[in-house]
């Protein structure tokens, strides 16, 4: 059962557009995080670095995102279907070499600012 929006902690809903290579980046950035999209978000907004830890949970978790699109391929039939789901493998691909290449910050060795 939902609570009413006045009993949440956070009651507004933000909504905004993005094209839909913004939203496979987006997309990749939040399930390599980890975070729910919501507080990839808020952490983004305050400055926070998310930072993505390598070890078991991490792995699984990426595993799972890979297998997702796995199963999305094999059951496609149109083209176009088939670039999308292409493009969203590539983007999650990227952010994972990104963040494997990535330095982390010494101020932030925590994950957070």
């Amino acid at each position: 059962m939902s609570c009413e929006n006045k009993d949440r902690k956070r009651n507004r809903i933000l909504n905004f557009r993005v094209s839909e290579e913004e939203l496979r980046l987006i997309d990749a950035k939040v399930a390599v995080s980890g975070l729910a999209k919501g507080d990839y978000f808020i952490r983004m907004l305050y400055g926070e670095t998310v930072v993505i830890r390598a070890g078991k949970y991490q792995s699984d978790r990426l595993a799972v995102e890979l297998k997702k699109l796995r199963t999305t391929l094999e059951k496609v039939s149109d083209l176009e279907e088939i670039r999308d789901a292409v493009e969203r493998c590539s983007a999650l691909v990227e952010e994972m070499i990104r963040i494997s290449t990535k330095t982390p910050d010494k101020d932030n060795s925590h994950g957070k600012s």
